[in-house]
């Protein structure tokens, strides 16, 4: 960002992530600067998401990026939360990808107590890259597991179609898979018998209960949510999905190819002075 010429920032959600963050303070922790052998007068000023920080200065920038407005966006899975409609309070997004994450809005502030048991769960609390907001986030290595399947089973994503048919109406609880957020995903009770859809179901099955496991973690912390938007290469999938609905109920497909992406798109928008930035956002189900 500096050497294009903007000033030298931190995002509030980027912060969150160094482990340097106060987070009910909204401000640098001084103890754990000092801790590392830094201190505060290190770190750059705070801003929020999409907050102009300068203009492209470098002549050695394409034409049309000349003069360009420069801001922050922020976390990646926060604004794929934007980039698919996910911005009321309570929205989550479970974006299914190699690593699955799930991203909830949540109103600010929680006590601390709320804080260390939504870590204990393997949830993170930071400041969302929406004004007044904080956001939960959780992840999975589900996609890299079911992945690892269909390469051992000989499907490629072309085949995908029929396996999640076979999927459908395969039995369940024979074939069990172990070891999903590891170095290698275990295949137990290969018996006679056993087919592809089999062991497909199983795949979906645990990775869906990974997922779930967190989804109700954060419920019992900050209560119920008020919709599920799912998006990512692995939404595609008709057994995940069906699986999903059984697990966590009504759930809405995005239409957004590009959510992180198109949630930069709108922030950058907002900083150029091309939208509004007044709360109102393009709707993914129209210029999706």
């Amino acid at each position: 960002m500096r050497g294009l010429g903007g000033d030298e920032v931190t995002e509030l959600a980027l912060a969150c992530r160094t482990g340097w963050f106060d987070v009910s303070r909204r401000d640098w922790w001084a103890g754990g600067l000092a801790w590392s052998g830094a201190t505060p007068g290190l770190m750059p000023p705070l801003v929020e998401a999409g907050t102009p920080v300068g203009h492209i200065t470098r002549t050695d920038t394409h034409p049309r990026l000349h003069g360009a407005v420069l801001t922050v966006v922020g976390h990646d899975h926060q604004a794929a939360a934007v980039g698919v409609g996910a911005i009321g309070e309570g929205d989550e997004v479970d974006s299914c990808g190699s690593a699955e994450a799930i991203v909830r809005t949540i109103p600010a502030y929680l006590k601390d107590e709320q804080v260390r048991d939504l870590a204990h769960a393997g949830i993170t609390t930071d400041w969302s890259i929406q004004p007044g907001c904080w956001s939960l986030l959780a992840g999975t290595e589900g996609g890299l597991a079911m992945q690892r399947v269909l390469n051992a089973i000989g499907v490629d994503k072309g085949g995908l179609t029929a396996l999640d048919a076979a999927a459908l109406y395969a039995p369940q609880g024979r074939v069990r898979i172990e070891g999903i957020g590891t170095d290698a995903v275990h295949l137990r009770n290969l018996v006679d018998g056993v087919t592809p859809g089999e062991v497909w179901r199983a795949v979906v099955e645990a990775t869906t209960d990974e997922v779930t496991k967190l989804h109700n973690s954060m419920t019992d912390v900050v209560g119920e949510h008020q919709e599920i938007i799912v998006t990512g290469g692995w939404s595609h999938s008709a057994a995940l999905m069906e699986a999903k609905r059984r697990r966590l109920g009504t759930l809405r497909l995005s239409p957004v190819q590009e959510a992180g992406a198109r949630g930069a798109a709108i922030y950058a928008g907002r900083a150029a002075g091309v939208l509004p930035s007044d709360g109102v956002f393009p709707d993914p189900m129209v210029s999706a």
